[in-house]
């Protein structure tokens, strides 16, 4: 949205201003890594609209009008798509709670440290480069879920498929110099700034935090090849590389994420849970199950309203267990 702000000069319809506000609502409040990138977006959306209402306003008095509209309304749409951390602030101080935040020298309340982990030969190299080895491929894992290698240089590096990204960052090249206008200048522009963001946040090498990259470099160029064609570039020829694609993907993960799996909550439950376990969980016991993340959800009292009494649970995901928990 961001990008189509930029590339037209027309001011955004409501339609585009519920959709920015959903997005930015629903991403903000689901993951902590995004509540700073939402907001770098928001910032460049604002400076945007501001310049278009500014040269597209008959005089002053029009502007000073709809700002007084818009400022109110902006506000309210903010505390709402920022309303995860403004309330952890309210409530903890701290707008990443719970985990460890210092600004300005001083150390925010916090229950966890900051996740800080990186393969053994980078683990002194600036982010930005662990992040370029990690979307091309270099020393990458073996494709997985959780990009685990016993390698300790390997950890968690690469899967976005390093040659389906050097394919995609040379087709936007080709596309930016062959046209060379707003719309291809732009996708350059907006690509080069969010890899600067995605290269220098904390775990940059970690991809799965920085899906959004990936998704829309593609699109970007999937939307550029429809408006810029010819006898090498289009439609079809891009359709068949990311088909191929799709194939080499599905062929190294044995098809796992293109099978459909269909699973109800009592059968799930039948997998993970040990008898054993639930037998020892009495009315208000506090327990921590180690090594069961993040399944020991599953073993809260919200799965087992039969038992009329309530506990609570808690896995130990990279800290022990406390000496006052029921470990199980």
């Amino acid at each position: 949205m961001a990008y189509k702000l930029y590339e037209q000069q027309e001011l955004p319809s409501i339609r585009d201003l519920i959709i920015i506000f959903l997005a930015g609502f629903g991403s903000s409040n689901s993951k902590p890594q995004l509540e700073p990138l939402v907001f770098a977006v928001l910032v460049f959306i604002t400076l945007r609209i501001l310049w278009l209402e500014w040269h597209n306003s008959v005089n002053r008095q029009q502007l000073v009008k709809w700002l007084y509209k818009a400022v109110p309304i902006a506000l309210l749409a903010s505390l709402l798509i920022f309303a995860t951390p403004v309330r952890n602030i309210i409530a903890y101080g701290n707008p990443f709670y719970p985990v460890k935040i210092e600004i300005a020298g001083k150390v925010l309340n916090h229950t966890l440290p900051m996740y800080s982990q990186a393969p053994d030969n980078l683990a002194k190299a600036p982010r930005a480069q662990r992040w370029l080895n990690s979307i091309i491929g270099i020393n990458s894992a073996e494709w997985s879920v959780s990009q685990n290698s016993s390698d300790p240089n390997r950890h968690r590096m690469g899967g976005f498929f390093g040659a389906y990204v050097l394919f995609h960052i040379f087709l936007l090249i080709y596309l930016v110099a062959e046209n060379c206008d707003r719309k291809s200048g732009m996708a350059g522009i907006v690509v080069g700034v969010m890899s600067l963001i995605a290269a220098n946040f904390p775990q940059s090498h970690e991809l799965r935090y920085f899906i959004y990259w990936m998704i829309v470099l593609i699109s970007l160029n999937l939307y550029l090849v429809t408006q810029y064609q010819n006898r090498l570039i289009n439609p079809c020829h891009l359709g068949a590389i990311c088909l191929i694609a799709l194939v080499v993907v599905g062929v190294k993960t044995d098809f796992v994420y293109l099978q459909p799996h269909f699973n109800t909550i009592a059968k799930f439950k039948n997998q993970i849970i040990e008898n054993r376990v639930m037998a020892q969980i009495k009315p208000g016991d506090k327990i921590c199950i180690p090594r069961m993340y993040p399944y020991a959800l599953l073993y809260s009292p919200w799965f087992h309203r039969e038992l009329g009494y309530t506990y609570s649970v808690r896995s130990g995901i990279r800290d022990y267990c406390a000496e006052s928990e029921k470990i199980l």
